[in-house]
């Protein structure tokens, strides 16, 4: 499905891929890309994606003011929701579960042009990420719950003035800090972050991430710097 240049709100839709046909080569195939677009997506389903190349099961590109919410996505073989080059972006409590072994992500987020909100949102299986970042300023990753026993809860990757606070990652590594560019001023906050090697990961220059108090559950290390 394609939004274009358009104002659209679509709800109570089924995006069934299982019987999309052959993959075509060297294209990654998306279950709905809404580009250029205003409006949202709620209380619809994913199911079924094409396991080609790196599909992505919500292709959320160069909007303004979209809301994707209260969505259900399963089996997602690449990436659940993935949202490019947008401003004032929500992603709230939606439900990602994929069991596949090579699903990258639940939640990715690059070149944004504006702040985004991620949300209320419950991620689980074999996923390498549950939430990621790249390259964006003024992201809020608040209340999500992430079970990802061989990834990471959260990913901030040269994201500046982004915020991680009251979220819940029970996964190898809670959240893993990355700037090479320089100072960033991302706050970790009030997390819970349990079960696995390492609660927060952050580079040994890392003097910029303001991290005041998470509880870290279980874990081998509590702060890790590489």
């Amino acid at each position: 499905m394609l939004v274009q240049n358009a104002t659209v709100n679509l709800s109570y839709l089924n995006i069934d891929g299982t019987h999309s046909g052959a993959c075509a080569p060297r294209l990654n195939q998306v279950g709905v890309l809404f580009q250029a677009a205003v409006g949202s997506m709620t209380n619809s389903s994913f199911v079924g994606a094409p396991n080609c190349n790196t599909p992505v099961s919500a292709f959320i590109d160069l909007t303004t003011n979209f809301n994707f919410s209260n969505n259900y996505l399963r089996e997602c073989p690449g990436i659940c929701v993935e949202v490019d080059y947008g401003t004032n972006t929500t992603v709230k409590d939606n439900d990602l579960l994929s069991l596949m072994v090579n699903a990258v992500s639940g939640i990715e987020m690059q070149n944004l042009g504006g702040p985004a909100t991620v949300s209320g949102n419950t991620i689980s299986g074999n996923m390498s990420s549950g939430v990621s970042v790249f390259t964006s300023p003024s992201v809020t990753v608040t209340n999500n719950t992430v079970t990802l026993p061989g990834g990471i809860g959260f990913v901030l990757s040269d994201a500046t003035q982004s915020v991680v606070e009251t979220n819940r990652a029970f996964s190898l590594t809670g959240v893993t800090v990355i700037n090479v560019n320089g100072p960033a001023n991302n706050t970790v906050s009030k997390n819970t972050l349990g079960y696995g090697n390492c609660g927060l990961g952050l580079s040994k220059t890392d003097k910029y991430t303001v991290v005041t108090p998470n509880t870290y559950l279980n874990t081998t290390a509590t702060i890790c710097r590489q």
